[in-house]
Order: C-alpha cells, then structure tokens, then sequence
C-alpha cells in the first residue's frame, strides 16, 4: 500500500483524523489536541533507580552516587579510579554516567526530595529517584511533574512500534518508558520556566508556570462542532473515552502500532457527551485502583492466627498447579496460607501492553534479588498496610470488571 505495507496495512484515511500530538511542535500550539507529549522515564538502571521500598532505594542509590564520586575524584584528581571497587554491586554504568565522568560533573548528595512515586507497570506503583543525573532520559517529564506543584493526570498510550498491541491507561505520577510498551505520555497541563508570552501562560508570576495540555486548536474546533463552549477537561476525557473504543482498536488496529495516535472528532453532541462520561468514569476507576471496592473474592486461610505481617506477606503469587495465565484461572494461591478463588473469567479479558491486567498485578508483585547487584525488591515494604498486596489483587478484579462493562457501553463510531 501507500504505506509501504506488505502486511498489517494500515488504513489510508487514519490521516484525516485528529492528532494527539505534533513531533514539531512540542510546547507550542498547533493543530493537534495536545499542546505537548513525552516519553516516560527511562533510567537504564531500574533495578538501582526503583524500588517498593524508599529505604532500599536510599541505600543504593546512595553507594551508586558514593561510588561514582571516588571514581570521578580519583579520574579527575592525582588518584587512580582503577583502586575505588567498581562491581556490579557497586554501581551501574552507562552512557549518560560515563559522559558525566568524562566531562567530571559530579552528583549530589543522596536527597529524598528527588524519590518520587512512579508508576513503573500498570496498576504498580515503586519510588523513583528522580534525577536527570541518574535517569538516562527524562524527556520531557520535568515539566510534567513537579516537585511542590500539583501532578497533572495523564494519558500513557503504547508507543509508535509496540510488540504488544495498543493499551491505554490514565496516571497522576511519574510514568515509566515501558508502563505501557515503550509509552508516550499526554498531560492535562504541564509546566515550563520560560517566560510568559503570547496568552499561553495561565499566569506571568515567577516560577514553574503552568501550560494546558489541551490545545486552544482543539478547544475551537470542539466548540464549532458542538455549538457550545467546551472546556479542556471535556476533551481529555473525550480523548480517553475513543481510545478504549474496542470498534476503534479494532478499525485501525495496524495504524495504532505504527504510528502516533490520532482520534475522530465527535459527530454530534451525543456522541461527544458518551464518550466524555465514559472517559471520566474510566479515569475515576483507573486513578483510584488502590481505593475501589475489593472484588468478593473467597478468601481461606490455613493460619488466621498468625501476626498479620506474616499471614499476608508475600514471595510469589501462583496459580493452581499445572495451570497458567492462558487457562483463566477461578484461583490465585496468594501464599502458604490464604488462597483466593472466585476471579471471574472476564477479569482476565482487561488487557494492557498484551497482559491481563491482574497478571501484572500477580506478575510484578514478587520478592525479587537482582542477580548482578544483590539488590532486593520487595513488595511487602511499599505499604504500611499488611494487607495491601491482597486487596490490590482484588481491587484490580473490580477495575477489569468494571473498565469492560463501561467499554462494551460506548455508543458505535461512524469513520465516514
């Protein structure tokens, strides 16, 4: 085709669909419904950078920054950096740490202002630490995110070559480059230090100024078809609304995956207003995962008399024996102790960068060691609740349930 596709040729009129976002115009206006996007953060160094627990976090990226600063001291001073013990529990190097050697900037100070919470998968927060310094690429989300500023939601889709199909899922915290398959990020608003011109600026005051992340463009072009005044939080949940349109998904299934996503604007008042309700139900239940109601799972426990630390402490979540993802499976043996059984077949339909959305869950919720580093990652020391690994299991059932009974409600798209 015109596209140079031999196969999974993509649809020609894709391009007559609104743009989320212009490469040549980030920061700007332009015609595309966001005014910027970024790609989620990528460290190169996850298992130092990230962790469950802020305590783990703080020592290691604290022997990464000791250990990088003898060496540096002793590159750039009368000392010899081949003396200062550089291991693979020592530190982890990569292109954008060894030009900082190279050019003998140093790091500062372990500072837990820079540990920030992340969603580093779908539905699994971890703390971050948040330094250009030790984060290969933050893109553009500094000006996301920033520290005494409130947090702008956002929409996380799969990037342009995902493997993994198209997902898309709303976020209110630093998003990782592969929360969902090598991610692209589009904010609410966002912020930018500049100085304030053209009316683009909410306010001229000194500091962080903030920036709509919704087009005036897309913001004209709304209102002209509605007749009406829309606001930008009426589009953005539009936005997320069209996205999760498994008609959409489907009719330009090949385009989603090989290109930037673009969007029908609506037909009418009725189909925009469909479509924004179901947005905005869709982003209540995706940013308050950890605080909707737990799905009725039947819960039994062999122990009940242990502590709760104990009882609910996990190492690896399974499924019953000689079963796996693909079988769709009623039970989850949560621990030595308690097994949950009860999953509804459809929990497993939800699915984000080609998993069910509760495999993440049982998938990244695991003690691990990193083999290289002797780093530990474990889950349990993320919340101060014992129970909070377990009820996320069953709080993210209840998001499957009720994300598919909102999808299957959204009205049919005519593309003509």
């Amino acid at each position: 085709n015109e596209f140079a596709d031999w196969i999974n040729q993509r649809r020609s009129d894709f391009g007559k669909l609104a743009p989320l976002g212009d490469e040549n115009a980030k920061g700007k206006e332009s015609n595309a419904i966001f005014t910027t996007f970024s790609a989620g953060v990528k460290t190169n160094r996850d298992t130092w950078n990230y962790s469950f627990s802020p305590l783990t976090l703080k020592e290691s990226m604290t022997k990464l920054i000791d250990t990088y600063e003898a060496v540096r001291k002793a590159t750039h001073g009368s000392g010899d950096p081949s003396t200062v013990s550089q291991t693979a529990a020592d530190i982890k190097w990569d292109v954008t740490l060894q030009a900082h050697l190279q050019k003998n900037r140093p790091l500062s100070p372990f500072s837990g202002d820079l540990v920030v919470r992340s969603m580093y998968r779908p539905f699994t927060k971890q703390f971050l630490y948040f330094d250009k310094m030790v984060n290969n690429s933050v893109y553009q989300m500094p000006r996301l995110y920033r520290k005494d500023q409130p947090s702008p939601r956002a929409i996380v889709v799969s990037g342009v070559g995902s493997s993994s199909g198209f997902s898309a899922l709303m976020v209110d915290c630093v998003p990782n480059l592969h929360t969902l398959d090598s991610d692209q990020v589009f904010p609410e608003f966002w912020y930018d230090d500049a100085e304030a011109s053209g009316g683009l600026f909410e306010n001229s005051a000194g500091g962080p100024q903030r920036r709509e992340g919704i087009s005036t463009w897309a913001v004209d072009q709304f209102s002209s078809i509605l007749g009406r005044a829309v606001i930008r939080e009426e589009i953005f949940f539009y936005v997320y609304g069209i996205l999760h349109s498994e008609q959409f998904r489907e009719s330009y299934e090949d385009n989603l995956v090989k290109e930037r996503p673009r969007i029908p604007l609506p037909k009418d008042a009725a189909q925009f207003e469909a479509f924004s309700n179901a947005g905005r139900n869709l982003s209540d239940l995706h940013l308050n995962y950890e605080t909707v109601e737990p799905y009725p799972l039947d819960e039994s426990c062999t122990r009940p008399e242990l502590d709760p630390l104990t009882l609910y402490l996990v190492e690896k979540m399974r499924f019953p024996k000689g079963q796996g993802v693909k079988d769709r499976p009623t039970s989850i043996r949560y621990n030595d102790y308690i097994t949950l059984s009860g999953v509804p077949d459809e929990a497993w339909d939800y699915m984000l960068s080609g998993k069910a959305a509760l495999y993440w869950i049982i998938d990244r919720y695991q003690m691990k060691r990193d083999k290289e580093s002797g780093i530990v990652n474990d889950p349990n020391e993320f919340s101060d609740d014992p129970r909070y690994i377990l009820d996320l299991v069953k709080r993210v059932v209840t998001v499957s349930v009720e994300t598919l009974a909102i999808v299957r409600l959204l009205p049919v798209l005519n593309f003509d």
